[in-house]
């Protein structure tokens, strides 16, 4: 049977989000790069300027808005994790059982039901 250890969990959680936060911000200098570069109407001149400029806005700005968006919405559900953990646990020292989730819990509720 599978059992999971509350803390190694909410760790785990706590990591990730702490990545995703520097990505996050790594990406957003990316992004002020991009818009520099995008913006270099001066000098960036004639058909080959337009190709790069247009190349960058085609190509890396839709990109990073969509891992944009990838990062807020993984970082939303890590959180909604952690919360769901929280109400199901909230003693970051515990331990669930799988075979208590599969039987004694479902018993319990059932004889909570019939009372």
């Amino acid at each position: 049977m599978k059992t999971l250890d509350v803390q190694a969990l909410h760790d785990a959680i706590d990591h990730t989000l702490k990545q995703l936060k520097k990505q996050s911000d790594e990406m957003a200098k990316v992004k002020k790069s991009v818009e520099a570069i995008t913006s270099l109407d001066d000098a960036l001149k004639g058909k080959g300027g337009d190709a790069i400029r247009a190349f960058y806005e085609e190509c890396h700005t839709p990109f990073l808005k969509f891992y944009e968006t990838f990062i807020d919405e993984y970082e939303s559900a890590l959180k909604k994790i952690k919360n769901a953990l929280n109400s199901l646990e909230p003693n970051h020292n515990g331990f669930i059982s799988q075979s208590f989730l599969d039987h004694d819990l479902e018993q319990g509720c059932n004889a909570a039901n019939h009372t």
